[in-house]
C-alpha cells in the first residue's frame, strides 16, 4: 500500500509540474504575441513614411524597431533605406554595419550594403574623372539652379500593370538643357526621355539625369524599388507635371466618389513646387488627350510656399485633401495677403480674403500677410483648421462675435472652448512675454509660429504641447510653467535657436528639443521620471544628474557635436534602459575630448556586456 501511495504522490506531483509549464508557456505565448503585433505594426508605419517620403519620421519609426528587437534586420533595413534617400550615406551604411553585427538574420543587410558601396565608388570615381577633365572648364560655368525631379522614389511591384512611369525635370529646366540619363540597377531602365521602365524582377535602381554642360554639379537621381506585393510598400502614385500659363501642376489622377468619372488632384507631395507670386488654379486641363476637371488640392500642395502672393479657386475644387481631414491648406504661407474663389464655388467661399466653408461653419485658413490689426471670428464658425492664424504678422488682436458657442478671445488670442486649447496668437503684437491664459490645456501647431516672444509662461492647466507649437521662435528665451506638461509632441520646440530654459513634466511619450543652439536648463527635471523615450541633443543640457531618476526611462537619443566636460555617469544607473543611440555629427579628436568622458564611455561599453544597454554608437574616436 505504501508503494502505490508513492507512486499516485508522483503523479500528482508530475501534473503539477506539467500543468505549471502549460501555463507559463501560454504566457510566454501571449506575450511575445503581443510584442509581435506591436513590432510588425512599427514597421507598417515606417513603410508608410517611406512611401510618403516622409524619411525623417520612418527613421524615427525604425528606430522604434530596433528598440523593440533589436535582433530584427528589418529595423535596421528601413532605416538604412530612409537615411539613404536623404543623402546620409554615411550614416546607412553605420546602420547596416550595425545590423549586421546584431541582427539574427543579415543576408539581406550584406546584399543592401554591397549596393550602397557600389553605388558610392560610383559616385566617387565619377566625381574624380569629371573634376580632372572638366577643372578648366568649371570655370567658366555660369551657376544654374539645381534640377529637380518630380519623383524621388519610385515603387513598383514585380508583376505591376503600370510598369512605365515618365521622369520630368521641374527646377533648374531650360528648354535648351540637354540631359543625359542613366540606370544604376537591373529592376529598372530608363530611356533619354526619361521613360522608366521597371523589369519584372524585385531589386533596387537609381535614375540619374545630367546637366551635359554641368554633369558634375548639376544632376539629380530618383530611386526605384520592384518589390513583391505583400512586402508592406504600395505602388507610387502615377503624377505627372502639367505646364498650364507659366504654371508647374503636379498632377494625380483619381476617380470621383461613385467610381464612374476620372478627376485631376493637384498633389504636391514630393514638395518639389513651390509657387510664388498670383497663382490662379484652372478650373480643367488636358490629360492623356482629354478635358479634365481639377477637384482636389491636397492639404500639402501649397504649405511652405513663402513667396505665395494671391491664390484663385475655381468653381470645380471641392475638397483639400481627405473630406474628414479639417486642416489648413496654406500653412506657412508667410507672404499670402489673400484667397480668392470663384463665386460658383459651392464648397468655399472668401470673406475679405479668408477662406471659409460654403456655410461659413469651418475658417479654413487666415493669409498671413493679410493686412489689418483685428479680426473677428463670425459667430457661425463651429471649426477652425490646425494652424489657421499661424504666422499673421499683422494681427495684434482676434476677437470673437457675440453669440458664438466654440470660441472665445482672452487678451487678443483665440482659444476652443470644447478642447480649452489655445488656437491662434496674434504674433504682430510684439510682446516680450506671454502668458498662456489659465485652463487652456493645449498649445496648438502653430501658434507662437514665428512670434517675437523672448518668454511664454504656461501655467498650471497646460498638459500637451503639439507639434511645431513653438517654432521659429527668434527671440524666445524661457519657456516656464509646464508643472503639469505630459505630452510634448515630437518637433514641438523647433528652431528656437536662443531657447536657453524650458519647463519640463511629467509624461510617458517622447520629448525632443530640435535646433536649439544654446545651452538649455530643464527647470523641472524631477517632473520627467516617467518618461520612456527621451531625444536630446546632450550640448544643449548643461546637467545631465537628474537623469539618475529617470527609472522607467529605456530609449534614449543623444546627438553631439562633442562630449567634452559632458557627465555620462547617471546613464549606468538606469536600470530599464537598454538602447543608448549616440549620434555625434563629427568626429571626436582625444586632444578635445577629456580623459573622464573616454573612461565614461569605456563604462557604458563594459556595462553592455551585462545586457543591461546595447549602444548603436554613430561617433567615433580618432
Amino acid at each position: 500500500m505504501e508503494r502505490i501511495r508513492k507512486i499516485k504522490d508522483k503523479r500528482i506531483l508530475a501534473g503539477i509540474i506539467l500543468g505549471l509549464c502549460l501555463i507559463a508557456a501560454f504566457i510566454f505565448w501571449a506575450l511575445a504575441g503581443k510584442e509581435n503585433r506591436e513590432l510588425e505594426s512599427l514597421l507598417d508605419l515606417g513603410d508608410r513614411y517611406m512611401e510618403e517620403l516622409d524619411y525623417e519620421a520612418a527613421i524615427i519609426v525604425f528606430d522604434k524597431v530596433i528598440t523593440l528587437d533589436p535582433k530584427d534586420d528589418r529595423g535596421y533595413m528601413g532605416k538604412a533605406m530612409a537615411q539613404y534617400s536623404m543623402g546620409q550615406y554615411d550614416e546607412a551604411i553605420e546602420t547596416i554595419y550595425t545590423g549586421i553585427q546584431i541582427a539574427d538574420h543579415i543576408e539581406e543587410l550584406e546584399k543592401l550594403l554591397s549596393q550602397f558601396e557600389e553605388e558610392q565608388r560610383s559616385i566617387e570615381e565619377q566625381a574624380s574623372a569629371e573634376n580632372f577633365n572638366n577643372k578648366k572648364e568649371e570655370a567658366k560655368i555660369v551657376e544654374k539652379g539645381p534640377i529637380t525631379l518630380n519623383y524621388e522614389s519610385i515603387v513598383r511591384y514585380v508583376d505591376t500593370e503600370d510598369a512605365q512611369i515618365q521622369l520630368e525635370v521641374l527646377e533648374g529646366a531650360n528648354m535648351e538643357t540637354v540631359y543625359t540619363w542613366e540606370c544604376h540597377g537591373d529592376c529598372a531602365v530608363v530611356s533619354q526621355d526619361g521613360l522608366v521602365t521597371c523589369q519584372p524582377q524585385s531589386g533596387y535602381a537609381v535614375i540619374r539625369v545630367f546637366d551635359n554642360e554641368d554633369r558634375f554639379r548639376n544632376y539629380a537621381e530618383c530611386q526605384v524599388m520592384v518589390v513583391e506585393r505583400g512586402d508592406g510598400l504600395k505602388e507610387s502614385d502615377n503624377v505627372r507635371i502639367i505646364t498650364s500659363d507659366d504654371l508647374c501642376i503636379p498632377i494625380k489622377v483619381e476617380r470621383n466618389d461613385d467610381g464612374a468619372q476620372e478627376e485631376l488632384q493637384i498633389d504636391n507631395f514630393l514638395k518639389y513646387v513651390y509657387y510664388s507670386g498670383n497663382v490662379v488654379i484652372p478650373e480643367s486641363l488636358e490629360f492623356h488627350g482629354r478635358e479634365m476637371p481639377i477637384t482636389n488640392v491636397s492639404v500639402q500642395s501649397f504649405r511652405w510656399c513663402n513667396k505665395l502672393e494671391t491664390i484663385y479657386l475655381p468653381y470645380s475644387i471641392r475638397s483639400f485633401g481627405q473630406q474628414e481631414e479639417i486642416q489648413n491648406p496654406f500653412l506657412y504661407c508667410t507672404d499670402l495677403e489673400k484667397i480668392l474663389v470663384d463665386d460658383k464655388n459651392e464648397n468655399f467661399k472668401s470673406v475679405d480674403g479668408v477662406l471659409y466653408s460654403s456655410d461659413g461653419k469651418i475658417l479654413f485658413s487666415y493669409p498671413a500677410a493679410k493686412e489689418g490689426t483685428t479680426y473677428t471670428i463670425p459667430k457661425s464658425v463651429e471649426k477652425i483648421c490646425v494652424g489657421a492664424f499661424a504666422g499673421c504678422k499683422n494681427l495684434i488682436e482676434i476677437r470673437v462675435e457675440e453669440g458664438n458657442e466654440y470660441f472665445e478671445t482672452v487678451d487678443g488670442s483665440l482659444i476652443d472652448k470644447k478642447s480649452q486649447s489655445l488656437i491662434a496668437y496674434p504674433i504682430g503684437k510684439k510682446e516680450d512675454s506671454y502668458t498662456v491664459p489659465e485652463g487652456v490645456r493645449e498649445i496648438e501647431t502653430g501658434v507662437f509660429y514665428r512670434a517675437s516672444l523672448e518668454s511664454v509662461e504656461c501655467g498650471d492647466s497646460v498638459t500637451n504641447l503639439a507639434s511645431s507649437s513653438f517654432q521659429d521662435c527668434a527671440n524666445l528665451k524661457i519657456i516656464s510653467g509646464m508643472e503639469q506638461v505630459t505630452t510634448i509632441a515630437e518637433w514641438a520646440i523647433r528652431n528656437c535657436d536662443n531657447l536657453e530654459k524650458i519647463g519640463g513634466g511629467e509624461g510617458t511619450g517622447a520629448i525632443s528639443f530640435i535646433n536649439s543652439k544654446k545651452p538649455i536648463k530643464l527647470l523641472y527635471p524631477e517632473k520627467l521620471t516617467n518618461l520612456k523615450s527621451l531625444d536630446l541633443h546632450i550640448d544643449s543640457i548643461e546637467d545631465l544628474s537628474w537623469m539618475s531618476d529617470m527609472r522607467h526611462l529605456n530609449y534614449l537619443n543623444l546627438k553631439t557635436d562633442n562630449l567634452d566636460n559632458m557627465n555620462l555617469s547617471p546613464l549606468l544607473s538606469l536600470e530599464n534602459l537598454f538602447v543608448i543611440n549616440m549620434d555625434c555629427t563629427s568626429s571626436i579628436s582625444n586632444s578635445t575630448l577629456n580623459e573622464e568622458a573616454i573612461a565614461q564611455i569605456e563604462e557604458i561599453q563594459k556595462a553592455k556586456e551585462y545586457g543591461n544597454i546595447d549602444i548603436f554608437s554613430q561617433f567615433f574616436i580618432e
